[in-house]
């Protein structure tokens, strides 16, 4: 079971070593970096590769959807499964390689994952469920031909073979509220 995680990085130094835990069951991770100007870079394992993007200095939601609605076609032919998301969201499930290799077999090619907005520092578990948040980031390459996400990819009209996985036991974990200083600095940047 091959799957690699291509990601959108915005200066996330702090959540990088839990996002690289948490996902260490990939076999690769592209980051695509928005000229981080902190120590991020550094804290990247091998197994990460990194390709760097410009907004000008501006928040550009078009420039993000067109990366996310195309980055992940590099791994067609080569992942069974890819995840397109950010650096603060965390797909999450307790035995993550069997349940991508038991839905690969039953021909799952989409996931609903249930969203929460986490409060506190991963892996911590405390959050709420929102409805926002059950982002389509886990899907199968070869059989979807377009994901065709919306702005803020919070939802999607994809396009191929659709076989849709939708049930409570995947989640998608989004540490946007880790505290009060971290989220001070994000939206003053």
């Amino acid at each position: 079971m091959i799957v690699h995680v291509h990601v959108l990085c915005f200066n996330e130094e702090i959540l990088i070593p839990y996002f690289l835990q948490n996902y260490s069951f990939a076999d690769k991770i592209i980051i695509y970096d928005h000229e981080s100007d902190d120590n991020s870079l550094d804290l990247l394992s091998d197994k990460v590769e990194v390709k760097t993007y410009s907004t000008g200095g501006e928040i550009r939601d078009d420039i993000w959807i067109d990366i996310k609605n195309n980055c992940w076609k590099t791994s067609r032919g080569e992942a069974d499964f890819v995840i397109v998301c950010d650096m603060d969201e965390f797909l999450f499930h307790p035995h993550i390689k069997e349940f991508l290799s038991f839905t690969k077999q039953m021909g799952f090619s989409l996931f609903q994952p249930v969203g929460y907005q986490m409060v506190g520092y991963p892996p911590d578990k405390k959050g709420v469920e929102l409805p926002s948040r059950h982002k389509q980031v886990l899907f199968d390459p070869n059989k979807i031909e377009e994901i065709n996400y919306l702005p803020g990819a919070h939802e999607c009209n994809p396009e191929g073979i659709i076989k849709l996985w939708k049930t409570r036991d995947l989640s998608l974990l989004h540490y946007k509220w880790l505290n009060l200083d971290y989220v001070i600095k994000k939206y003053s940047k």
